[in-house]
């Protein structure tokens, strides 16, 4: 799928998607790879995500081009369950790619990861993904690493985790450091930073190594 200059056609597409059930679905944005822009808008990621809560044959995700909407965050003092994941149950994907995206949201992200929605994920890879804007710092797996770890230092209760952890350590507190160890090996074990294209002037630059740990 391929984003247009005419919203009409977009929006008709966009409603189409809840008439399909696809194993490999991309979207991508008209521009050459080197030109960084948007053609997943925030409102669009948001009905592309209600739609692909009927996708149960999904297995391949790609979308480029992307600005996501803002979460909702939790208060500091919240001690119920964590933050809802980015994609909703898609319980045959098994990789998911995502590229020139801005406000990528960490920690739905995590908790996509770590929750058991997505139980035959294998591969996340976020190519020149921006924690903000483009003129801001790039995600690197660290930062989604935190985020996981917020995330069970967020939870309340182990009964909270539980649906949200994939490998689980059954024996000890919820804020034991083998929580928030089995989170962060998950998220090693699945997500891959990347820089790509660099901007000519300014921005996060990249020396050396493409992949961003």
């Amino acid at each position: 799928m391929h984003s247009t200059a005419n919203s009409a056609v977009d929006d008709t597409e966009i409603h189409a998607l809840g008439h399909v059930n696809p194993k490999c679905f991309t979207w991508t944005g008209p521009d050459p790879a080197h030109h960084f822009s948007t053609a997943i808008v925030p409102v669009a990621f948001t009905f592309l995500a209600q739609h692909m809560a009927n996708w149960t044959a999904l297995q391949y995700l790609h979308l480029t081009n992307v600005a996501f909407p803002l979460p909702l965050l939790p208060s500091p003092s919240d001690t119920g369950p964590v933050q809802a994941p980015l994609f909703p149950a898609l319980p045959n994907l098994i990789t998911v790619y995502v590229g020139q995206a801005t406000m990528l949201p960490l920690r739905p992200l995590a908790a996509f990861v770590l929750s058991r929605a997505a139980p035959a994920l294998q591969s996340v890879r976020l190519v020149d993904c921006y924690i903000e804007s483009i003129w801001g710092a790039r995600v690197r797996r660290r930062d989604v690493e935190q985020a996981a770890v917020a995330l069970v230092q967020s939870s309340g209760s182990r009964s909270a985790l539980g649906d949200y952890m994939r490998l689980r350590a059954p024996d000890v507190d919820a804020d034991s450091p083998a929580w928030m160890g089995a989170a962060v090996d998950r998220i090693r074990s699945v997500v891959r930073c990347e820089a790509l294209t660099e901007r000519i002037i300014g921005g996060d630059r990249v020396e050396g190594s493409a992949v961003l740990d």
